[in-house]
């Protein structure tokens, strides 16, 4: 017998026609039903890749200070970079800034485009969503205060991404209740395996902390951090109530003193910092 469906199900029927309801709600419940077993996050990724033509899924658990954790991934061809993300490319991944710095928990798109704040062609673009896809379709899934689930799903569609969109969002809450109960009761993480991804955080956050230190002042090192995570000129000037031109400025000083043409060459100086660290 299949167990009754999480309350948040209730909304979805507004949504849709009741055939798609209907079948929307078998497949929760077969979701639902893994739910404390070990399959239950292949099961979530095989699940977005029925529903969606995907370039690759993946899930991974982020908690404030310490290494994610990949619960499960799909990424054929690119197990050496799920490797390096994990191992320190994650705290340039505009997701994780989401949750580590806004404690932003939702769905959003990510795409080659970019926006007016965030430079994403070429800096965490040009490691990661150029090698998988055109979009990401991201979601976070709180678990607890300073911990969730992030399900990242990357995309070649055209207008269709809006739909793939429409429909993590209109799952969202139920994915979230289920990887709560998931997570919480059935996870325990092991002392050795905890304090291991403490010490791998604590790395990565030195090596960004020290970045340029030996050259760059204090603030065209803060700034350099903001630039590494995508920060245009402008959203820089909000963040730290500058002018645009001022954080312009500093930009120009950071790429000189580093010997860097732009953002390209800068990304490229950090990765290498981060290998050798």
């Amino acid at each position: 017998m299949r167990k009754e469906l999480p309350s948040h199900t209730r909304d979805l029927a507004k949504l849709l026609p009741s055939d798609a309801l209907t079948r929307l709600f078998g497949e929760i419940a077969d979701l639902d039903a893994h739910v404390g077993a070990r399959t239950f996050p292949e099961a979530v990724v095989n699940w977005v890749r029925s529903r969606i033509p995907t370039q690759s899924v993946s899930l991974f658990e982020f908690e404030a200070g310490m290494q994610p954790r990949t619960l499960f991934s799909h990424a054929p061809g690119h197990d050496p970079n799920m490797v390096e993300y994990t191992n320190g490319i994650y705290v340039l991944d505009p997701m994780y800034s989401l949750f580590a710095e806004d404690r932003f928990f939702g769905t959003v798109l990510l795409d080659l485009a970019g926006s007016e704040d965030r430079e994403m062609p070429e800096t965490f673009a040009r490691y990661w969503i150029k090698v998988l896809a055109d979009h990401e379709i991201g979601t976070l899934m709180q678990i607890g205060p300073d911990r969730c689930a992030h399900l990242s799903i990357y995309v070649s569609l055209g207008d269709e991404v809006h739909d793939a969109l429409a429909l993590i969002k209109l799952v969202h809450p139920v994915l979230t209740g289920m990887f709560r109960r998931h997570l919480v009761p059935h996870v325990p993480e092991n002392a050795a395996s905890e304090a291991a991804r403490r010490r791998v955080h604590a790395t990565v956050s030195k090596v960004m902390s020290d970045f340029g230190s030996a050259t760059l002042t204090d603030r065209e090192r803060e700034i350099s951090q903001l630039l590494l995570k995508g920060h245009s000129s402008k959203s820089i000037a909000r963040i730290l109530d500058i002018s645009p031109g001022t954080a312009a400025i500093h930009r120009s000083n950071i790429y000189r003193k580093l010997g860097v043409t732009g953002h390209g060459e800068l990304f490229s100086m950090f990765i290498g910092k981060l290998i050798d660290g």
